[in-house]
């Protein structure tokens, strides 16, 4: 970083980058970054979700052109059959001898200090949300819809649930409120309350150091609290290119996985800075299995899964289906801008407390209801503890600030695949739960939108652009290499040193079977599409642009536009392209 002070604009523009694991994708993140300035703008009255404000770690990358996939997606709407509060009638479930029963309808807490809001919810809610949802695809086709789950719940009690798409794209069945889904980050929100509970029986301390528990440990300074906070200096061992050897579906011991990390300088001393670090909830899942002296998926189980109900939710487990459960499998894109199914790497093994849980809908409004209702996971002062904001408007295990005059708590999530978001307004005791089997739209988005529905706002539209061929005759005018232009270099520089833009230096335009890629290295190829005259887009949600210019005149610019941000690049002449020699104007 540099000494410049930023801009408001570019403050915010780098609080919505969320490092890529792997690779670290930057240029994607660039040209995100400024959707947070307009949503901030058009939602007047509103605090900017902290969900999309956040520069939360995930463990996927969100790519410029959001993929097609060949064939139809159905969309369904279905309310859950989850029991509501206040309904006795729970019919317990069983699974590897453990008991599950659904939350007993305990009367929740009343957060903030006073009475709980009744919010009076629009009269049309389930019309607005799936009119909102279903423009999804509306232009670029039924293959660009959301693919996941929706739930909006107040208190336990189910107030829109819309499912969206099929569990697998090469034929899988109807995505339901049963569907399982790898929840990524979201798994810290468990972590923390196995922390808490072993504390509140006496068997940890928060302040303790983490040599106390894991005796290898090699950093003397670093504590379990810190770990919880994000404050410890670990670096984050998803944030580069550690995992790149690992294989799917291999099981790995936890030293190799803190092999890592551990070794690597800390990023600040502990306790003096904020940087979220999936390594630190790794390494509380191992201090829960050597505290507990259990296995951590035995122990989640038992503590969390089985006392809040969530039948089909588990550590790990991803290719099985329980008690009538199927798993979702997780896609990715192509650079044909196809959904591709994913293997991942084994949840319990690599990522553990950081990111290790399976869970469905269902069981995770079965999961709010009980993290918010006390004596049921926690008792009261440690669920004021963990939703209290410690540094940096994080609280243990949960991003925690102020939105719509009430006290917000919420936490994205990703992991190879897929992509998931939750959030709670305590005042007036509303959750909304976003999961999705894809990376192609970001349930922050979602759950955002939801929001802003329920509370009686209007979202700002979804935008898919008309798309026109480009003629034979013009291919050539925009193939070639750029760079980022002076200004733009600086620009960037004040918010990242110079060896994480080179790669911006690199960015190639080329023809391949009539459609122009851009590529920057190391981050694939993404499709331009046309729109007009030297105006491209690309299919993602947030309705990134590309132009060339200048007009009517040989193409000397390459500028990328979302919203509020913009950026340069200048093109260099009769270079290499993707193989093809090429120069401005001449056929190939």
């Amino acid at each position: 970083m540099h000494d410049d002070q930023p801009t408001d604009l570019e403050r915010r523009a780098l609080d919505a980058w969320t490092p890529a694991e792997p690779p670290q994708g930057f240029a994607d993140r660039v040209v995100a970054a400024a959707a947070i300035h307009d949503r901030a703008d058009k939602v007047r009255d509103v605090t900017p979700s902290p969900l999309l404000t956040a520069r939360w770690p995930r463990f996927v990358a969100a790519a410029i052109a959001v993929a097609a996939i060949a064939g139809t997606a159905a969309t369904a709407f279905n309310y859950l059959t989850t029991p509501r509060t206040g309904d006795t009638r729970r019919t317990p479930a069983v699974y590897d001898g453990t008991q599950f029963d659904a939350v007993a309808p305990i009367e929740p807490r009343t957060p903030d200090g006073g009475t709980t809001t009744e919010l009076e919810l629009p009269a049309d809610l389930k019309a607005r949300l799936d009119a909102h949802l279903g423009s999804y695809g509306a232009k670029y086709g039924p293959a660009f819809k959301y693919q996941g789950s929706l739930v909006v719940a107040r208190k336990g009690e189910i107030l829109y649930n819309g499912n969206f798409g099929f569990t697998d794209v090469d034929g899988g069945r109807e995505i339901t409120e049963h569907t399982r889904f790898k929840i990524g980050s979201l798994t810290q929100q468990f972590t923390a309350v196995a922390i808490l509970q072993l504390r509140d029986e006496g068997k940890l301390g928060l302040d303790d150091a983490v040599q106390k528990h894991l005796p290898d440990f090699p950093h003397k300074r670093v504590t379990i609290r810190q770990l919880l906070t994000h404050t410890s200096g670990v670096p984050s061992y998803t944030d580069g290119a550690q995992l790149a050897g690992l294989e799917p579906g291999t099981v790995y011991p936890a030293a190799k996985i803190r092999a890592l990390f551990e070794k690597s300088a800390l990023e600040f001393p502990p306790g003096t800075d904020f940087d979220l670090s999936n390594s630190g909830y790794f390494l509380l899942g191992q201090i829960v299995e050597a505290v507990a002296k259990q296995p951590l998926a035995d122990h989640l189980r038992a503590r969390i899964f089985a006392p809040a109900g969530m039948p089909h939710t588990t550590l790990g487990g991803e290719r099985k289906t329980l008690l009538g459960a199927p798993m979702a499998s997780g896609h990715e894109f192509s650079e044909e801008e196809l959904l591709v199914p994913l293997v991942g790497l084994d949840l319990a093994s690599v990522y553990g407390g950081a990111a290790g849980i399976v869970s469905t809908p269902a069981d995770l409004v079965r999961w709010d209801l009980a993290l918010h209702t006390p004596g049921a996971l926690l008792g009261p002062a440690s669920i004021d503890e963990m939703f209290t904001a410690v540094r940096d408007d994080y609280g243990l295990g949960w991003i925690v600030t102020r939105s719509r005059s009430q006290t917000f708590v919420g936490h994205p999530g990703g992991v190879e695949g897929f992509n998931a978001a939750i959030s709670r307004y305590l005042g007036d005791g509303i959750t909304i739960i976003a999961l999705a089997n894809t990376e192609a739209i970001d349930c922050r988005d979602i759950v955002e939108d939801t929001s802003e529905i329920v509370y009686g706002g209007n979202p700002p539209a979804h935008v898919e652009h008309d798309e026109t061929p480009v003629s034979p005759a013009m291919m050539s005018r925009y193939l070639g290499d750029f760079t980022l232009t002076d200004d733009s270099q600086k620009k960037l520089e004040r918010l990242f040193d110079r060896n994480a833009i080179g790669l911006m230096n690199e960015v190639k335009v080329y023809d391949d079977d009539s459609r122009l890629f851009l590529l920057i290295p190391m981050h694939g190829a993404k499709w331009l599409h046309r729109t007009g005259e030297d105006r491209f887009f690309f299919k993602d949600p947030a309705g990134t642009t590309a132009e060339f210019g200048p007009p009517g005149a040989l193409v000397e610019t390459l500028t990328i536009r979302q919203r509020g941000l913009e950026f340069v690049l200048k093109k260099s002449t009769g270079k290499s392209t993707g193989g093809i020699r090429v120069t401005p104007d001449s056929p190939e």
